[in-house]
């Protein structure tokens, strides 16, 4: 047995007591490491015989005091035979089985919640909803939960085998998944050594996604980006619900305005907006344009036709209707963007169907639309870059200041669909 228990008496002057008695503890020794748990008994440097580490002959009670350290290094070893024998020992959790404390223990799809609300809690919609897709994708497999020391390369690819079956290809949920693992390692959820995945450090033959990424399933085909033909098509489109066209003018919004995330768009406000260009901070990654995003024609157009107050709304008041009464706090808040997010999802497959598409298109192909129109035209590359809020670039904007406005609104103006 790699870890050692014996009682022992802590002869130290730091624990020695009024009456010259000192603590009999139970030291474990693992991993080159020694710690003393006290057994709650004590004795005198004369009452305790260092060689069979137990109370000498002569002590009042001493058989049954033997009797109890006899039971406490029984336990100790009990424990470790029935949670310990084929896996790292681990001293805080072996305390709290010997102290008889609830354990904490979460699940993978708990532990995904978890990280979701903390997503939630710094305004991040979208990561938090990936962690909560993850999460649901995980029952599908495990419905009571899946516990880390369960979370093999066995159970990954079990889980790889159900979600193809479904049509689901699944590398996102393996990059979030891969995530969850690591920031359960720091919580000491998991054990660092146990890494399921393929990592040169841990495990260099452990259990490899990549090759999900080029997977290819039989699904209706996703469009990724619109080309200018395509979009003008879709903004000449009249047959749609009065609903399907509010929520294309959604998708046109944040095509003008360079792929902005649906969450920036529903937290816009008429305060923000300053002889018509748009200051805000992207919510994902707190950046944005110095000047302000450009609003073009067709943008404010959309705010005039579709917004809560027109072009002329109080300060306060938020241009779009989508959290409107939903932003009691951030959950109720991340509720309402990710259920619009649907409705303008099926928005768009059941416009695209009408119109004869080879496939469909999402929310997120505004953001592709505009940066592909924009580059394929002759752009250029870091403006783009900011229009699109990358983080990498934001430090260019505290140089450019207005001498990039020019090739800012250069670029807003290849967006006009004329």
């Amino acid at each position: 047995m790699a870890t050692m228990f014996v009682t022992r008496l802590q002869k130290i002057d730091s624990v020695k007591q009024k009456d010259g008695r000192y603590p009999i503890v139970l030291q474990v020794t693992f991993n080159r490491k020694v710690r003393r748990k006290r057994t709650g008994l004590n004795a005198l440097i004369e009452q305790w015989d260092f060689t069979n580490h137990e109370f000498k002959k002569g002590v009042h009670g001493r058989r049954e005091l033997n009797k109890k350290l006899e039971d406490i290094q029984k336990k100790a070893i009990k424990i470790y035979e029935k949670h310990f024998e084929d896996k790292p020992f681990d001293y805080k959790v072996f305390l709290e089985l010997f102290e008889e404390k609830p354990i904490e223990k979460r699940g993978v799809s708990a532990f995904c919640m978890e990280v979701s609300k903390g997503f939630i809690k710094t305004g991040q919609i979208h990561s938090a909803n990936y962690y909560k897709h993850t999460a649901s994708a995980v029952l599908k497999v495990a419905p009571k939960d899946l516990p880390f020391e369960d979370f093999t390369e066995d159970w990954l690819r079990k889980f790889e085998e159900y979600h193809i079956s479904k049509g689901t290809k699944c590398h996102n949920y393996m990059v979030h998944l891969r995530s969850v693992f690591n920031k359960a390692v720091q919580k000491k959820l998991a054990d660092f050594n146990r890494n399921p995945f393929k990592n040169p450090y841990t495990n260099p033959y452990g259990y490899d996604f990549s090759h999900l990424k080029k997977l290819k399933l039989k699904k209706t085909k996703r469009i990724k980006d619109l080309d200018r033909e395509q979009l003008i098509k879709l903004k000449n489109f009249d047959n749609m619900t009065e609903k399907e066209r509010k929520y294309m003018a959604i998708w046109f919004f944040s095509f003008y305005c360079f792929g902005v995330n649906l969450i920036d768009i529903a937290r816009m406000k008429y305060k923000h907006i300053k002889n018509d260009r748009w200051y805000y901070d992207r919510n994902k990654t707190g950046t944005g344009l110095k000047n302000g995003k450009p609003l073009i024609d067709e943008a404010l157009n959309i705010i005039q036709k579709f917004g809560t107050s027109g072009l002329k709304g109080k300060k306060d008041d938020y241009v779009f209707d989508i959290l409107v009464g939903y932003d009691e706090n951030e959950e109720s808040i991340n509720k309402r963007v990710n259920y619009y997010a649907n409705f303008i999802r099926n928005a768009c497959k059941r416009v695209a169907t009408r119109m004869g598409f080879d496939g469909h298109f999402s929310y997120y192909s505004a953001r592709y639309s505009s940066a592909t129109l924009a580059l394929n035209e002759g752009a250029d590359r870091n403006t783009v870059s900011h229009l699109l809020d990358h983080e990498n670039f934001s430090t260019i904007d505290n140089y450019a200041g207005r001498a990039d406005d020019s090739k800012v609104l250069k670029a807003m103006e290849i967006l006009k669909l004329t």
